[in-house]
């Protein structure tokens, strides 16, 4: 008979993750899995050209995943962790991704009009050619990020300071972005 001290210890203060690896999944697969309390890490796993708009996918991580022409469009995906994985292309508009966090990514060419970016970190990401029209950002963090080419017209940057500006060189921003930035610094625009 199995009494609780022979048991493995456990922490019970959070669910134990669910863990995916080296698998391929589609919408229906998806939507049952996000359906689980247990929360979902996926490794190696592919959702390439797969259609996730509107799922909760909530806390779940993504370690090395490929999401090549995937759509994420009004999901919800709050709390998230993409490490290492590759995107290219994929569609992200009126998503929710509130503090999610973004490390060694590839987003190239990626779409996120409307998306909510609430205090999320992209860390070491690729992010050329990205647009980021009329994004969510407060707190909104890019480090070490290659922004070239991204359009981040009426993305609420807050005050962009001048010596942050090398890391958005080659992006587009707004008239009014920009008068922000030189208004921070004391500069008066005529």
């Amino acid at each position: 008979m199995t009494t609780p001290t022979d048991l493995p210890h456990t922490d019970t203060s959070s669910p134990a993750l669910e863990t995916h690896e080296d698998l391929s999944f589609n919408r229906h697969e998806m939507a049952f899995l996000a359906q689980s309390e247990t929360p979902q890490r996926f490794e190696r796993c592919d959702f390439d050209c797969v259609d996730l708009s509107g799922l909760t996918l909530r806390s779940f991580q993504f370690i090395h995943g490929s999401f090549m022409d995937a759509s994420f469009q009004a999901a919800s995906m709050a709390h998230t962790q993409w490490i290492g994985c590759r995107g290219r292309r994929a569609k992200l508009e009126s998503a929710d991704l509130s503090d999610a966090t973004f490390n060694d990514c590839d987003l190239i060419d990626t779409r996120w009009r409307h998306a909510n970016l609430a205090s999320t970190l992209f860390k070491a990401c690729m992010l050329e050619g990205a647009r980021f029209l009329e994004v969510i950002s407060a707190g909104l963090t890019f480090e070490d990020t290659l922004l070239a080419g991204a359009d981040l017209r009426e993305a609420d940057l807050g005050h962009v300071m001048l010596d942050e500006a090398p890391q958005l060189r080659g992006s587009t921003i707004s008239r009014s972005q920009a008068a922000l930035s030189l208004m921070d610094v004391g500069i008066a625009i005529a």
